[in-house]
């Protein structure tokens, strides 16, 4: 079995970073993992929602940036994008023996000392850059205001590569998104899934219903139109369960068996 190098006792054994904790979705349920199993590790993050926060992280030692104060980032963290690096960066040089970078956007721009083995969790490359004309379409209603947010982009997927380059492993949480980090990095990464907490589920005994069920957030980038339209044009019952800014523009496409 390896063992870390020693180290003066002031540097931590592990730091966590993670792009934002402002919704608690899939990606935080991966951090939450990691903190139960490394108690007492740093976390590195962008800003934080008080709200609604698992218990995790409740508990952690967060260490949040400058854009916490920005008034109204909980609502609207997405329309402060290009900000992100540099809010990153003004962490300075982080000193640990290994980095875990939980990231989809640009948690993976911390800076650490040359001797930090660094790790990158990669839940997806980051859409708004790699996915542009779909993830804007669905994002910004205003083909002005998508003209303004492309215009920016060539420097940040410059960035954003750059940034991925300096990590030691690349961890993609399925094979869908290994090959979007190809095609995005033009790296390699290996397949670790998410962990599953199965105590969660059990199975009711009850007959099936008569409907398919979605439960998500109510994102444009997870496609959940597509389900709406293709249930709408037939008579088979679809639920969703979810909330979000998609959430308006679902319901007006639904047919009544949706």
């Amino acid at each position: 079995m390896c063992s870390l190098p020693k180290k003066p006792p002031s540097i931590p054994d592990l730091v966590i970073a993670h792009d934002y904790l402002i919704q608690m979705g899939g990606a935080e349920r991966v951090v939450a993992s990691m903190l139960r199993k490394h108690v007492g590790a740093p976390v590195y993050t962008s800003a934080v929602r008080r709200e609604g926060l698992l218990p995790e992280f409740e508990r952690a030692d967060l260490r949040i940036s400058w854009m916490q104060r920005i008034p109204g980032i909980n609502q609207n963290f997405k329309h402060f994008y290009a900000l992100y690096p540099q809010a990153f960066h003004s962490f300075g040089v982080v000193k640990a023996t290994a980095a875990w970078v939980s990231a989809s956007t640009f948690a993976k721009c911390l800076r650490f000392s040359p001797g930090t083995a660094r790790i990158l969790y990669c839940h997806s490359p980051s859409r708004f850059l790699w996915d542009t004309p779909s993830y804007l379409q669905t994002e910004i209603g205003s083909r002005m205001g998508r003209k303004l947010v492309e215009a920016t982009l060539p420097g940040l997927r410059g960035l954003d590569r750059r940034a991925a380059a300096r990590f030691d492993v690349i961890v993609a949480n399925s094979h869908s998104v290994r090959r979007r980090i190809r095609a995005s990095y033009g790296m390699d990464a290996e397949v670790i899934h998410p962990p599953v907490d199965l105590s969660r589920f059990s199975i009711s005994g009850q007959p099936p219903g008569d409907y398919f069920l979605i439960l998500s957030r109510l994102v444009g980038y997870k496609a959940i139109d597509r389900a709406v339209r293709a249930f709408s044009a037939t008579k088979r019952r679809l639920v969703i369960i979810g909330e979000g800014p998609d959430e308006a523009r679902l319901k007006r496409m639904a047919g009544p068996n949706v």
